[in-house]
């Protein structure tokens, strides 16, 4: 940017502030040689031979799959029945196999000239939109049966496919170089689809400066485009109106680094936030330090910690999954690569954070399926190669976990301890909070819980997207409901929909013993005639965890009951205590209760919809634990701890 001439930005622009003074952007520098593209990209010899291999594996098999077709039929399938997948999942496999091809390529030296790959970016610059039906439309286009290629929406996915056309150019020169016509059409693609629509009509879209994870994902990507195709004044006003959209998300997502997008979301904000945080950086060098030292970037790198649950298991509220579904399902968005964490730890100075990330990595390479490393089949080719061109990530030696007993975050009220007693981990997750927040389910209030590094007591996270996920009658899925989470239920009443919906909640934590959570939840629950309150205590050295749900009404309710979703069905030991596990063969938590008396009734869940099943399986577990004869007061308690220390 030009240097400032007025006085310095608030304090809610923290990016203006930090290139305030710094010079005008300018486009990172070409690699002149095959064996190293663009300053911080990998070269081949950084990456390591098996991992090589597996690359050129995951491309020979990607030259021989088939190219899905994107047929009109498929667009119309969102707008006849809201179903996304019969576009979205070939529109996603199209761009894998770029993605694939290319990596191969680049680990092999970016050999030149290659039909295959030429053919396939030909076939994704032929596509009439990058966007996909469940987007095109915005506030001042509308909703349109078909995508108008002479007026593209710019989505998430519009920008995504821009910025991975983009890295392509850079991470394999001599192929660009080789294929000089399809190059010149990227390039003129990104501009006409991407570039332009955001320089003229960026603030005319929902996304911009909000702190929603489309600001930073659209963002970061529309930067790294620019990076590779503006220069001079067109690149630095694009500069200065991304930054002005980016210091919104800053200004609106928690100081204390919260996300109340969930886990898995975080991965496509804060995370998207800070790949365009070293998009600015690599454009304004003198700028960087500046720019990773914001406050809030750094806080908001804690968030995967907090609630981390072991492996690959997330404490996930809200639709995102608690871990990356498997291979075939339609959330390979979702996917968590430990290698970003790093980066980004290190990157803002955070060493704890750090060792961290490297405890999530195998033992194993630095990259590929086997340890996490990488995407998953990945479809984002600048996440990968910025991956795979970190030799402090490959070279970092293995480390233990470095976590925190508690954590809490005050302003989205989540909160995490860990118990550990006789060799066991026990690993609480609870939130606050309101039923407004972005991504939300029916949920304040509860919690999860993980034995050993596996979730026992879950939240089962969304189902895949349909044009209900976004519409009024979003909460008739049953995923979204509150009855169908950790929670008490009061004669069937459901938990209200909005922020007016929150809890009243307190902590109080005792160092090295305890932390205890209360909880008001009389406000959550429309129609409640009185007072609903949990109280939730974890006893950090016995790795115990206690619950209390207390109510006090004015009439005695007809029915009242606590739900547990659970992973397998339970079993009850010859003493009564019912014993919850994450596999039939994997360690027991046990289970009693006290107070009211409760008749436990398991109920099993099938698992219909694919994004579920690919993370959990085919079926869950819902736990009624049922009052017997409810008073207009009373109380449950519920207690959790390791089977063999009950």
């Amino acid at each position: 940017m030009p240097p400032s001439t007025t006085t310095s930005p608030p304090a809610t622009a923290p990016l203006a502030a930090a290139l305030s003074g710094a010079g005008r952007p300018v486009r990172p520098p070409r690699a002149a040689t095959p064996d190293g593209p663009a300053a911080g990209w990998f070269r081949p010899a950084d990456v390591p031979a098996q991992l090589r291999a597996e690359l050129g594996d995951e491309g020979a098999e990607a030259r021989l799959a088939p190219w899905p077709a994107l047929t009109e039929d498929a667009w119309r399938a969102f707008l006849r029945d809201g179903d996304r997948a019969p576009y979205e999942q070939p529109y996603g496999e199209r761009r894998r196999q770029v993605v694939s091809i290319a990596l191969a390529l680049a680990a092999d030296g970016d050999p030149g000239a290659d039909d295959a790959l030429a053919a396939r970016v030909a076939g994704i610059l032929d596509e009439t939109t990058w966007c996909v039906p469940a987007h095109d439309a915005t506030t001042h286009l509308g909703h349109r049966e078909l995508p108008d290629p002479a007026v593209p929406v710019l989505d998430l996915f519009q920008a995504q496919t821009a910025g991975t056309l983009a890295a392509l150019l850079r991470l394999l020169p001599t192929w660009a170089d080789a294929h000089p016509d399809v190059a010149a059409r990227v390039r003129t693609e990104i501009a006409q689809r991407v570039l332009r629509p955001f320089l003229e009509d960026a603030r005319r879209y929902h996304w911009f400066a909000l702190p929603s994870n489309w600001n930073p994902w659209i963002v970061s990507n529309v930067v790294l485009a620019a990076s590779v195709v503006l220069d001079g004044d067109d690149l630095a006003n694009l500069v200065a109106l991304a930054v002005e959209s980016l210091d919104g998300y800053f200004a609106g997502v928690p100081a204390d680094g919260g996300c109340d997008e969930g886990a898995a979301y975080w991965w496509q904000s804060a995370a998207r936030a800070f790949e365009a945080v070293e998009q600015l950086a690599a454009l304004v060098p003198d700028a960087a330090g500046a720019l990773f030292a914001i406050p809030v970037l750094g806080a908001l790198a804690r968030y995967p910690r907090v609630v981390h649950l072991g492996g690959p298991w997330s404490a996930t509220f809200g639709d995102g999954p608690a871990r990356t579904p498997r291979a075939g399902s339609t959330g390979l968005t979702m996917a968590s690569p430990p290698g970003l964490l790093w980066r980004y730890a290190r990157r803002t100075g955070q060493d704890d954070l750090a060792e961290f990330a490297r405890s999530l990595r195998a033992d194993g390479a630095a990259g590929g399926e086997a340890d996490g490393t990488l995407l998953e089949r990945p479809t984002d080719l600048a996440r990968a190669v910025a991956i795979l061109g970190d030799t402090s990530w490959r070279d970092a030696r293995p480390t233990a976990a470095c976590r925190p007993a508690v954590e809490y975050l005050p302003a989205v009220e989540v909160l995490s301890a860990t118990g550990r007693a006789g060799g066991h981990e026990l690993r609480v997750v609870a939130r606050g909070g309101h039923d407004g927040e972005p991504h939300n389910h029916l949920d304040v209030g509860s919690f999860v819980v993980a034995l050993d590094g596996e979730p026992v007591v879950i939240d089962p996270g969304a189902g895949r997207y349909t044009k209900d996920s976004f519409s009024p009658r979003r909460y008739e899925q049953w995923w979204t409901r509150s009855s169908f989470h950790n929670l008490p239920e009061v004669d069937g009443l459901l938990q209200g929909v909005g922020a007016q919906f929150a809890a009243r909640t307190q902590v109080e934590q005792h160092p090295d013993e305890s932390v205890t959570t209360r909880l008001d939840l009389s406000a959550v629950y429309p129609g409640l005639d009185g007072r609903l309150a949990r109280t939730l205590r974890v006893d950090t050295r016995r790795a115990f965890l206690e619950i209390h749900d207390a109510w006090s009404l004015a009439t005695a309710p007809r029915d009242v009951r606590v739900h547990l979703m659970l992973r397998e069905r339970p079993s009850r030991r010859d003493d009564g205590v019912l014993l919850l596990q994450a596999t039939p063969a994997g360690p027991a938590l046990a289970f009693c209760t006290d107070g009211a008396d409760v008749e436990a009734r398991p109920e099993r869940v099938v698992l219909s919809d694919p994004r579920l099943a690919a993370v959990w399986g085919p079926e869950l577990w819902r736990l009624a634990l049922v009052v017997r004869a409810p008073g207009a007061e009373g109380q449950i308690g519920l207690h959790f701890q390791p089977a063999d220390r009950f």
